[in-house]
């Protein structure tokens, strides 16, 4: 892919110096995600309700949702016409992805703090994020009627990428042509309403720190096979419908350890003013 994609940019630049009359497009549009969900059984540790104490051996189910919505997508592109028929197209995109990230889980009775840190557990007491370790008599969790309702906006995303498009197309009708190539996506930016609980030892209760501007635990750079489709309502406006596939999955980690990983397939409508250079 990484050849491929030099190769295609080392003969869109050299185009450029040639007598060929280079097309210039503005565009702007909206895009709609899909995002795969993820169904995992695994063992994880688990506060019992009725006790409050910490089992560590409990078999739970991890179902991993998506829910999204429309996003939006503004760009320029240069085409470079190899002749009547076909051209090559690259520029760059601003992207802008939003979706919900819901995580349900099945723990057959116990309750599941959001922000507790598994990984270490020392006597049967787990660590909160954020907070020391809890050194309660017996380990035991007190005071779980206490736990803040889950936040409806929990899991809410904003995912901000520059995009730049490798495209080949075939111009197949007056009006008509079709598209075909690969996208490159680098993450610029991303909102993620992250909610982490914070147990407090002296007065039993729990606070939460909501918003997450790192863009941690994003991959860096996406892949997505991409083909479009183009009508040209006049000669210098047309709409396109495209259509979108990543190879490469959205977060470098995830809840769910397992092969299945979430990635998007994306529908996208935009519009383009072209200029002739």
């Amino acid at each position: 892919m990484k050849y491929f994609l030099i190769t295609f940019f080392g003969l869109f630049l050299a185009s450029v110096g040639t007598a060929q009359p280079i097309k210039i497009s503005f565009s702007a549009g909206a895009n709609l995600p899909f995002i795969n969900n993820i169904n995992q059984q695994r063992v994880r540790p688990f506060v019992d309700a009725s006790t409050g104490f910490v089992s560590t051996s409990t078999q739970i189910y991890i179902d991993q949702k998506y829910t999204t919505y429309p996003g939006l997508q503004v760009g320029v592109n240069g085409a470079y016409p190899i002749n009547k028929k076909f051209s090559i197209t690259s520029g760059l995109w601003a992207t802008h992805y939003r979706y919900q990230q819901t995580l349900e889980v099945n723990s057959n009775g116990g309750v599941i703090l959001d922000g507790i840190d598994f990984s270490a557990i020392y006597n049967n007491v787990a660590i909160l994020t954020g907070s020391p370790m809890l050194n309660q008599p017996n380990g035991r969790f007190n005071n779980l009627n206490l736990l803040p309702a889950t936040p409806s906006d929990k899991g809410e995303t904003r995912a901000l990428y520059l995009t730049i498009p490798a495209m080949a197309d075939y111009h197949f009708a007056k009006r008509w042509s079709v598209s075909a190539g690969f996208n490159a996506h680098i993450i610029m930016a991303a909102q993620v309403m992250r909610y982490n609980y914070s147990y407090s030892i002296n007065n039993g209760t729990y606070t939460v720190q909501a918003e997450d501007r790192s863009a941690d635990g994003f991959t860096n750079v996406l892949v997505s096979a991409a083909t479009q489709v183009r009508f040209q309502l006049v000669k210098q406006v047309s709409l396109d419908l495209g259509y979108s596939y990543t190879l490469t999955p959205i977060y470098d980690r995830q809840v769910a350890n397992t092969a299945e990983q979430a990635k998007y397939k994306v529908l996208s409508l935009s519009a383009r003013y072209w200029l002739t250079l």
